[in-house]
């Protein structure tokens, strides 16, 4: 699955929403948090955290 993004051309944040949104409709969690570090050529790393709150609590 993580794989399948390896050759998208879309921003670090947003596969990142992607991964938030598809483990919030497969598991629907009252919470759930991603953190997703991408090393990136050139030596720079990036560090993205989404995080999701359930409505009905």
């Amino acid at each position: 699955y993580l794989w399948s993004f390896r050759n998208e051309g879309v921003f670090h944040e947003h596969v990142t929403n992607i991964i938030l949104e598809d483990l919030v409709a497969a598991l629907q969690p009252r919470w759930c948090r991603v953190s997703a570090e991408f090393a990136v050529r050139g030596g720079i790393s990036i560090k993205v955290e989404a995080e999701y709150q359930s409505k009905k609590d």
